[in-house]
């Protein structure tokens, strides 16, 4: 969330194209694997008003929590399922 805020400062729109944000992507630029591996993220919504990441759990993280295999934060401030963060 933090890198595309930065995009959007600088580009005035956000981006689906992780390489533009800076991180490790396939050559599709559309998904990146977070350091630990245990979760996958991209963009399913980017325009000039708002952005959606979707982070998919990976591997063992799929069986870890159940509730949280798909966590989603967007421009907006909202996070869901809400059950999958901390207070």
């Amino acid at each position: 969330s933090n890198r595309q805020e930065q995009y959007y400062l600088d580009h005035k729109t956000y981006t689906n194209n992780m390489r533009r944000l800076g991180l490790n992507a396939p050559s599709n630029n559309k998904t990146h694997e977070v350091e630990n591996g245990l979760y996958e993220v991209k963009a399913t919504t980017a325009n000039s008003s708002r952005f959606v990441l979707v982070a998919t759990a990976l591997g063992v993280q799929k069986t870890r929590d159940e509730a949280c295999k798909e966590i989603k934060p967007d421009s907006d401030g909202g996070k869901s399922p809400t059950a999958c963060w901390a207070n």
